[in-house]
């Protein structure tokens, strides 16, 4: 029928190994290498935030600017706050371990305490930065074409309807033409 899952066994023997597979596994480099990818595009989302807000209104009074750079550093202090290795780690040992028995554990550490294992766990480490680079380039690279069809469309939509709001003005009598008042429902 199979093995009891690990939560039905000697859980403090069992949490013990998930810990050790953690460190095994290189998993608590991994995670903080994941919080300083997170970390580095929140400072750069901020960044471009404050940047747009400032291109925007260049006359913003230097008590108001000085307010939102630390605005910025509040929401990146936030944003450092919200991130738990420990949560993140005792998560994923729920997650991880749910559905395996002990014995499959033991089997588990075995490997990653051999030095194929060990192996595997540099080869991993070696090529999470070079793939999450990869991810994020590929995703900037389809946003960026995204963005800028989806802008053209607007571009495009927006002039027809110019057009087309400039040619009936000029068919239409001049009282049929839509004031600032008839737009708005009465309220009778």
């Amino acid at each position: 029928m199979g093995h009891p899952p690990v939560a039905q066994g000697n859980d403090l023997s069992k949490a013990a190994k998930i810990i050790e597979l953690v460190k095994l596994q290189g998993l608590e480099k991994m995670m903080e290498q994941s919080k300083v990818s997170s970390r580095e595009a929140a400072s750069k989302l901020v960044g471009q935030m404050t940047d747009k807000m400032f291109a925007s209104f260049p006359q913003i009074p230097t008590d108001t600017r000085a307010a939102i750079e630390a605005a910025a550093q509040r929401f990146l202090q936030d944003v450092e706050a919200s991130s738990d290795q420990n949560d993140a780690v005792q998560a994923w040992s729920r997650f991880y371990s749910d559905g395996l028995t002990e014995h499959e554990i033991d089997a588990i550490l075995a490997y990653y305490r051999s030095k194929i294992g060990q192996k595997d766990v540099l080869a991993q480490q070696a090529a999470l930065p070079q793939f999450q680079k990869y991810l994020q380039e590929k995703h900037s690279a389809a946003m960026s074409l995204a963005v800028s069809n989806y802008t053209q469309t607007l571009k495009t939509l927006m002039e027809s309807a110019k057009a087309k709001a400039g040619s009936s003005a000029e068919h239409a009598p001049p009282s049929s033409a839509p004031t600032q008042k008839s737009l708005v429902p009465s309220q009778t």
